[in-house]
């Protein structure tokens, strides 16, 4: 593949499922199809959907970056894509929710437990597939602390995001603490993907931090147009309104609790709290609340995000200059502002 020769705006299943082959664990007296059954099967199937690959295709462009005309090995993309799944398994657990990617999640599929596990593995399944590359022991090293730091990262993140709900926290930190979770979760993981290229590319100091600040703006970015577009349905509509249906402390109410008076403010949290406790009258709810929150954040948000994409990626090209591979990523992020609705 040349220079110019980017990847296309796609999901990745095939190469992604290429690489489950052969990862029944070796020297069983077990048949791969028991193993398959019992632990591959919920992955695959989570795999298979389609997604916007984003990450993987961040990877790719990292690589690019750092003057490679070569293609970037596969388990980079795949080790992101993975613990990108894996997180989705166990998050849709957390939240109860009942669909994923156009289908059912993998728990209502296969069960609570066995989706469990097989989430949890997906966190470990990367780590082998690093092992597997025959890096150098240093790039090895560099991406394996990443990684890991990560991951601790993803799940600080989600500890804010599962415990604290609308109301439990002083009008003054909410912006504060939707911000750091946001960092945390989608941030850290898109910064992991422009590390991933990057550094086995060969990006050390400076360098490497310019690809993982891009990522996490991004990240951070991009996660402000999905819980915008939470509000409406977006492109996924079984997905509307899931944030205010368990008390999310999403990017909504960042946005309220920095531009309303208290006694506004507290309304809202109010009537939030109703919507928890008041099942019969939910849906009303739900309704009136998502309309005074869009009423908050402002025919100008999605405007004002996409001028932040922008500006990360011209810090970008201060770094590397535009290029082949900043054009693509240009085209690649107006591609994922269009799909958040």
């Amino acid at each position: 593949m040349s220079a110019n020769a980017l990847p296309k705006s796609s999901s990745l299943p095939s190469p992604l499922l290429a690489l489950l082959q052969g990862h029944a664990p070796k020297h069983s007296a077990l048949p791969p199809e028991l193993w398959r059954k019992v632990l591959l099967a919920p992955v695959e199937e989570i795999l298979s959907r389609p997604g916007k690959a984003f990450r993987a295709h961040l990877v790719e462009a990292a690589w690019r970056l750092l003057g490679r005309d070569d293609d970037a090995p596969k388990e980079l993309a795949a080790i992101v894509e993975i613990l990108h799944a894996g997180s989705m398994v166990v998050d849709d657990i957390e939240d109860g929710s009942d669909t994923r990617r156009g289908g059912p999640a993998i728990h209502k599929m296969f069960g609570m437990p066995v989706a469990l596990n097989a989430g949890n593995w997906m966190y470990f399944l990367p780590f082998e597939l690093l092992n597997q590359m025959g890096l150098p022991a240093d790039v090895q090293a560099l991406l394996t602390n990443k990684m890991l730091a990560t991951l601790s990262a993803c799940h600080r993140g989600q500890a804010l995001d599962l415990a604290l709900c609308v109301g439990d926290v002083e009008q003054e930190l909410v912006a504060d603490v939707v911000a750091e979770t946001t960092t945390l979760k989608t941030g850290a993981l898109m910064g992991l993907a422009a590390v991933l290229g990057g550094g086995a590319a060969g990006a050390r100091g400076k360098t490497l931090e310019a690809l993982d600040r891009f990522g996490t703006r991004l990240g951070v970015a991009l996660q402000k147009l999905d819980d915008l577009g939470n509000l409406c349905g977006g492109a996924d509509p079984e997905k509307r309104h899931e944030d205010l249906k368990n008390g999310r402390l999403a990017w909504p109410w960042a946005w309220a609790a920095q531009s309303l008076e208290t006694e506004a403010y507290d309304k809202l949290v109010a009537a939030a709290r109703d919507v928890q406790t008041s099942r019969k009258s939910q849906a009303a709810g739900i309704e009136w609340l998502s309309a005074r929150l869009k009423a908050v954040a402002g025919a100008e948000r999605r405007a004002a995000i996409a001028a932040e994409v922008m500006s990360s990626l011209r810090d970008l090209e201060c770094v590397f200059g535009r290029s082949p591979t900043t054009a693509f990523l240009r085209n690649e992020v107006s591609r994922l502002e269009a799909s958040y609705g």
